[in-house]
Formats: structure tokens, sequence, C-alpha cells
């Protein structure tokens, strides 16, 4: 599910869950942040990923494409 906002990030993992497929910065501190935040990681850096124009989820800064977030269990 492609996923544009931190809201809708979090509204994700408080409910149902799944792999979410957002724009992130590709810096480590941020994906620490998020998980921290939301217990979820990066689970798939993509060859063929969207790198489309976006902002990072998380932060804002420009995105290097979207990458896939899930949740352990």
């Amino acid at each position: 599910m492609a996923i544009g906002t931190w809201e809708d990030l979090q509204k994700l993992y408080e409910g149902a869950g799944g792999f979410a497929h957002c724009h992130w910065c590709g810096d480590g501190a941020c994906e620490t942040a998020i998980q921290e935040k939301t217990k979820v990681t990066i689970r798939n850096l993509p060859f063929g990923r969207d790198e489309t124009p976006g902002t990072c989820v998380h932060c804002g800064k420009d995105s290097i494409g979207r990458v896939v977030f899930a949740q352990a269990y």
C-alpha cells in the first residue's frame, strides 16, 4: 500500500498493519526514528523502486524513492 503521510503510516500500524511503500530520505537516523516511534523497519529496498520525486514520510527531506516498511511479529 502506498503511504504518503506520517499520519497515514502511524494509522496503518495502529490498525491491521501490512506492507507500506513509502518515500524515504535514505538516512539511517531517520529509519531509526521511524522504528522507535512505530516499531516498523525497512524490509526491502527494491532494485526497481519507484523513484518519482517525493519527500520522506517521516522527516520531509527529499526522497531516494519508495521503500517497503513492515512490522516484525
